[in-house]
């Protein structure tokens, strides 16, 4: 019959507790990971890799049929959103769409991180 020294013993328990261990948290992470995914779908991240300028992501939220944009846009620069209503189908645009309203977003001059939300009928509007 083959001894063992209780030293070897110990670092057989040890290394069975950190194996345990780094599955429990590689298993955690992963489930951290599809969670921050899921957010960064639902709330739009944006990624800003140059302050100077202007990044947009469409927000992905299939309970809702309204479509979002967050939208980050640098500081010191004037801002106008045209919305033009004309008509044309789902898979193209509009050759030379002319703006029917524009908006002023004079609060955006010293920059802004917001979420535009707004209703679109395919077939008859066209967010510029």
């Amino acid at each position: 019959m083959k001894s063992y020294k209780l030293s070897t013993l110990f670092l057989l328990v040890v290394i069975v507790a950190l194996s345990v261990s780094q599955l429990v948290m590689m298993r955690r992470l992963a489930n951290a990971s599809a969670e921050i995914d899921s957010v960064r779908s639902k709330y739009g991240h944006v990624r800003v890799d140059d302050p100077s300028k202007t990044y947009v992501a469409r927000i992905v939220d299939n309970e809702q049929s309204q479509n979002a944009w967050r939208i980050r846009v640098p500081a010191g620069s004037r801002y106008l959103i045209h919305i033009t209503d004309a008509t044309f189908e789902k898979s193209e645009y509009p050759d030379d769409p002319i703006p029917t309203e524009t908006i002023s977003l004079n609060g955006w001059q010293g920059g802004a991180d917001v979420v535009l939300s707004c209703s679109v009928r395919w077939e008859t509007t066209r967010l510029a």
